[in-house]
């Protein structure tokens, strides 16, 4: 769908530049309007030469010369495309996408809906394990996994790396007490239904280290879950779900995409780690493939 210049000038209006940018960087009063250091990775500096204007809503580096508005900004820094950028600022400013006609807006609607709920219980998800990790003893083994491949606790809360228990139930029981229908975390391909005549739901990811895969606007979409002691398969993966096509998904570009965008090369790796281990090596403009 093209979008109209009235609906792009509202998403533009609705949001403000200097809260997007204040995100990366710290900006101060300057003159006629704020400065601070230049966010792009591929750009340090020391003193202070990215200018952004809170009436013209635009911004301009001295430096390195990166200059725009809102959209390019979002296109420049997080690696959106134009129509990615355009549906976040609608969706953060809780503005509606255009519609359609009437039987196709419903359906829709109705995908819009359900994608908005799986979303919701990969988040509740995604906190669970990552909880999970930061509550583990110095001495369990997947702390010790985890500090023997040197990762730190920046690197772990960059990435949201988590943990899945032992228990059987561990997941289930905690998005009930969230009141998260079943029928709804198992589409979600989080749990799975208890066979047999047996009733009730069993966790599909146990004690594992988990490795959550966001989609570019920053909401968990599935789960890869390494073992650690003994048991098969090493990697247990999230089947595609309606929010989650592994052949369109690279793990890590949510964290990497304004690396890969300052030095204009992706380097692709095959597993979570893999990339984890060359971010914290300070090779950040890399990503891994779903398989």
């Amino acid at each position: 769908m093209k979008f109209t210049p009235e609906f792009i000038e509202r998403v533009s209006e609705a949001n403000n530049l200097v809260d997007i940018i204040s995100q990366h960087t710290q900006l101060k009063p300057a003159g006629g309007g704020l400065m601070g250091r230049c966010p792009f990775p591929d750009h340090p500096e020391k003193t202070p030469s990215f200018s952004v204007s809170e009436s013209k809503q635009v911004y301009n580096c001295f430096g390195c010369h990166k200059k725009g508005n809102i959209f390019t900004f979002l296109q420049q820094y997080n690696g959106m495309s134009f129509r990615e950028a355009i549906e976040y600022l609608a969706s953060r400013a809780q503005i509606p996408m255009p519609q359609m006609n009437p039987e196709e807006a419903s359906k829709q609607d109705l995908v819009a809906q359900k994608k908005k709920l799986l979303g919701r219980v990969n988040k509740m998800a995604s906190q669970y394990f990552h909880e999970n990790f930061k509550r583990l003893s110095a001495s369990h083994p997947v702390r010790e996994y985890a500090r023997k491949r040197g990762l730190s606790d920046q690197i772990i809360d960059t990435f949201q790396i988590g943990y899945a228990s032992e228990e059987w139930d561990g997941l289930v029981a905690y998005l009930e007490s969230k009141n998260v229908p079943m029928p709804l975390a198992e589409e979600a391909r989080l749990v799975k239904a208890r066979s047999g005549g047996k009733s009730g739901y069993f966790d599909i990811f146990r004690d594992r280290l988990i490795f959550p895969i966001f989609s570019m606007m920053g909401d968990a979409i599935a789960f890869g879950g390494r073992i650690i002691q003994q048991g098969e398969p090493k990697y247990l993966n999230s089947p595609e779900t309606l929010i989650f096509h592994k052949g369109k998904v690279l793990y890590g570009l949510t964290q990497t995409a304004k690396y890969i965008r300052s030095e204009d090369q992706a380097i692709v790796v095959e597993g979570y780690m893999d990339l984890v281990s060359l971010y914290q090596a300070g090779i950040q403009n890399v990503v891994a493939t779903m398989g």
